[in-house]
């Protein structure tokens, strides 16, 4: 039995990889953990045969972690996961120990077979040793040799895994168990976004202007890490477009693993996404009319697992609201889960969100690439959000970091805590607020919108946190690098 320990700080991923191991014959989970610090501790208690481990993680990073497991324990084998291109994580990946890389969302038989392979359980005592293949998400090294170099390269790229005895074989498996969702497993084509250069600092280290290629139209709303305000700005965007616009608007929260716009809106329907995914023609009469006018299709409390056929009909009933509304806002989870690929597959634009932290913006530095591979980097527009006083961190340095300039900044505003958890959207409660003025510049960016009325024009501002004097910022090597000393 090969004993899993499975690290990832969102309960879902955990779950649903949980559900998809009692569907496989010789592999279990012995154990889970949220953070880097905690996978470590768990390791040495649990003694894995293999951690499962995502390398945006909090307390300690997945690549430390895996560094302090990989010293400690070298018969542990460690398969980290992430959202950036393989080509660029392999290397800092194979460095900290790691003996697989998976790019996510993973397909579930690729998943399986990293498994089978890294214990040697796909036929014989010896795990066996793959040259990077590029096949599906999975990128393998090869066992280095006595010297130092990497061994049986040529022979090892033609070497597949033979099926495990008394499973069946991967194909079969994806019949068995579908696919697993919050970017944990996926069923979804294994296409490999295609990096543009115009995003990430490290190729340019100048930021672009955000000039989007289409206003109106389906308009996904994005966060490589959750608490970054995503729904809050989706449900002010909706409400204010619709108000201030004229324009039709349907709201649609596809952020299936805890979508919050119905308590944010208090809305509240016995009907949800489900109803309308294999009939997009009922969508007028599924959704709950909320403020404005604004038609919001609800997230359904439990989402069944996703199948291939499942997301290509999110993707048919977004182009079919298309249609039917100008403008179509898409709220979706805080991580890249199958549902997020099938709305990016239906956008004109998205709406990144990052908090101005350095575990936000390194995760979107890794999201941005998959983005403009997605709906280009016209496509792409930046909100930042979450500032701090007493930051390191200022707009110059994150632009820089992501390669891109920022549509707009929200500032520190204890009333946006408080209109959420009424249930009271700021851009209702308190309209001539500056987070409600930065809203409203956001939604400039697709739509034509009148003046404020002179009242509301002249009414005072909030001023942003200041920003720390030299004298106060600590000296940090490599803002937002990859690079490790």
């Amino acid at each position: 039995m090969t004993r899993v320990l499975v690290v990832d700080d969102a309960p879902s991923v955990v779950a649903n990889i949980e559900r998809l191991f009692s569907h496989i014959e010789g592999v279990n989970t012995c154990g889970a953990a949220q953070d880097g610090e905690a996978a470590v501790a768990k390791t040495r208690s649990l003694h894995p045969d293999v951690v499962l481990m995502d390398r945006e993680l909090p307390v300690m990073d997945g690549i430390r972690a895996c560094e302090l497991i990989a010293r400690e324990f070298p018969d542990i084998k460690v398969i980290l996961t992430g959202i950036e291109d393989p080509q660029a994580a392999e290397a800092e990946a194979r460095k900290a120990g790691a003996v697989r890389y998976l790019v996510k969302p993973v397909s579930a038989a690729t998943l399986v077979a990293a498994i089978e392979e890294v214990t040697g359980a796909a036929g014989g005592d010896a795990a066996p040793t793959l040259a990077p293949t590029g096949e599906g998400n999975l990128v393998a090294f090869p066992a280095p040799d006595a010297a130092g170099g990497d061994a049986g390269d040529t022979a090892a790229a033609e070497q597949k895994p033979a099926p495990r005895k008394g499973k069946p074989s991967a194909p079969a498996e994806r019949s068995a168990f579908e696919a697993l969702t919050a970017g944990g497993v996926r069923e979804t084509p294994d296409v490999p976004p295609e990096p543009a250069e115009e995003v990430g600092a490290q190729k340019t280290g100048r930021a672009t202007p955000p000039q989007i290629r289409r206003r109106g139209g389906i308009i996904s709303i994005m966060s490589a890490k959750g608490g970054v305000g995503k729904t809050m700005i989706a449900v002010n965007l909706a409400l204010l477009i619709a108000r201030d616009s004229g324009k039709k608007v349907a709201l649609i929260d596809l952020a299936v693993h805890g979508g919050d716009i119905g308590l944010q809106t208090r809305l509240e329907s016995e009907h949800n996404l489900l109803n309308c995914l294999s009939a997009p023609e009922r969508f007028a009469d599924v959704a709950v009319q909320g403020p404005g006018g604004v038609a919001v299709l609800l997230a359904p409390p439990d989402m069944p697992l996703v199948d291939q056929q499942r997301t290509a009909a999110i993707t048919e009933l977004l182009r079919a609201v298309g249609k039917r509304y100008d403008v179509v806002l898409v709220d979706t989870d805080a991580h890249y889960t199958p549902e997020t690929h099938a709305a990016l597959e239906a956008s004109d634009n998205v709406v990144v969100v990052t908090s101005m932290s350095d575990p936000s913006v390194r995760a979107t530095q890794r999201l941005l690439p998959t983005l403009a591979g997605k709906v280009g980097a016209d496509g792409i527009i930046l909100a930042l959000n979450r500032p701090e006083a007493n930051s390191d961190f200022n707009k110059a340095s994150v632009e820089e970091a992501l390669g891109r300039q920022a549509a707009v900044q929200l500032p520190y505003d204890i009333m946006i805590p408080a209109s959420v958890n009424r249930g009271s959207p700021l851009i209702l409660s308190n309209p001539t607020s500056q987070s409600s003025r930065v809203v409203r510049t956001l939604a400039q960016q697709f739509v034509d919108l009148p003046d404020l009325p002179e009242e509301e024009a002249a009414a005072p501002r909030t001023p942003f946190p200041a920003a720390p004097s030299d004298s106060r910022k600590r000296k940090r090597g490599g803002l937002f690098s990859f690079s490790r000393s």
